[in-house]
Protein backbone atom coordinates (compact mmCIF):
# COMPACT_ATOMS: atom_id res chain seq x y z
CA UNK A 1 0.00 0.00 0.00
CA UNK A 2 2.62 2.47 0.95
CA UNK A 3 4.68 2.17 -2.59
CA UNK A 4 1.14 2.39 -4.34
CA UNK A 5 0.75 5.62 -2.57
CA UNK A 6 4.30 6.74 -3.23
CA UNK A 7 3.92 6.09 -6.70
CA UNK A 8 0.43 8.19 -6.51
CA UNK A 9 2.53 11.16 -4.99
CA UNK A 10 5.47 10.99 -7.65
CA UNK A 11 2.90 11.27 -10.33
CA UNK A 12 1.15 13.67 -9.01
CA UNK A 13 3.63 15.93 -7.84
CA UNK A 14 6.42 15.41 -10.34
CA UNK A 15 6.21 16.14 -14.16
CA UNK A 16 7.19 13.79 -16.05
CA UNK A 17 7.12 15.89 -19.44
CA UNK A 18 9.25 18.70 -17.42
CA UNK A 19 11.79 16.83 -15.27
CA UNK A 20 11.99 13.49 -16.47
CA UNK A 21 15.12 12.17 -15.25
CA UNK A 22 14.03 13.44 -11.69
CA UNK A 23 10.92 11.42 -12.51
CA UNK A 24 12.49 8.43 -13.29
CA UNK A 25 14.56 8.73 -10.51
CA UNK A 26 12.30 8.71 -7.62
CA UNK A 27 10.23 5.90 -9.45
CA UNK A 28 14.01 3.98 -9.63
CA UNK A 29 14.25 4.53 -5.70
CA UNK A 30 10.96 3.74 -4.65
CA UNK A 31 10.99 0.75 -6.20
CA UNK A 32 14.09 -0.57 -5.22
CA UNK A 33 13.30 0.75 -1.88
CA UNK A 34 10.06 -2.08 -2.23
CA UNK A 35 12.70 -4.89 -3.65
CA UNK A 36 15.05 -4.58 -0.72
CA UNK A 37 11.52 -4.68 1.63
CA UNK A 38 10.63 -7.63 -0.08
CA UNK A 39 13.81 -9.15 -0.13
CA UNK A 40 14.28 -9.27 3.94
CA UNK A 41 10.66 -10.11 4.73
CA UNK A 42 9.74 -12.05 2.59
CA UNK A 43 10.51 -16.27 2.13
CA UNK A 44 14.01 -16.97 1.65
CA UNK A 45 14.55 -18.02 -2.15
CA UNK A 46 15.35 -21.71 -2.47
CA UNK A 47 16.40 -24.08 -5.72
CA UNK A 48 13.01 -26.33 -5.93
CA UNK A 49 13.73 -29.20 -8.83
CA UNK A 50 15.60 -32.41 -8.30
CA UNK A 51 16.86 -34.06 -5.02
CA UNK A 52 15.82 -32.53 -1.68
Amino acid sequence: MAYGVGMAAIILLVSPEERPVEFFSYIGILTAALLVVCWFKGEPPKWRWGRR
